[in-house]
């Protein structure tokens, strides 16, 4: 069976959830913080991507906004949360950045599914 960590945590706080969303393939509406969530993993992805060079942490949070502003028109969200979210997304990836700069690691594998 593939899964992920996010699939063994919904098991965890709800198998009946986990058997509607894994097993039955039933979707529902992403919420304000999924599709946070989401930008967010996307950005983290980006920042280990080399092509030629690693990002910088201005291309990276540049790169998120983009993408946050993007899917924030399709969901329900005032815009004073959308720029407290975007705030937020901008002090966490400069902690992220400052402490784990790319060109310090050899990255494996991001977001990898993995059978059991």
């Amino acid at each position: 069976m593939r899964t992920s960590y996010s699939a063994l945590n919904t098991y965890k706080s709800c198998p009946l959830k986990f058997k509607y969303q894994e097993l039955d393939k039933i979707r529902v509406k992403k919420g304000k913080e999924a599709i946070f969530g989401a930008a967010m993993h996307e950005a983290l992805r980006y920042t280990f991507t080399k092509n030629p060079l690693f990002p910088t942490l201005a291309e990276i949070i540049d790169f998120f906004k983009n993408i946050w502003q993007e899917r924030a028109l399709k969901i329900e969200i005032s815009d004073e949360e959308k720029n407290e979210y975007e705030k937020d997304a901008e002090t966490m990836l400069q902690r992220f950045y400052k402490k784990n700069q790319p060109w310090n690691f050899n990255t494996v594998d991001l977001e990898s599914r993995f059978d059991f």
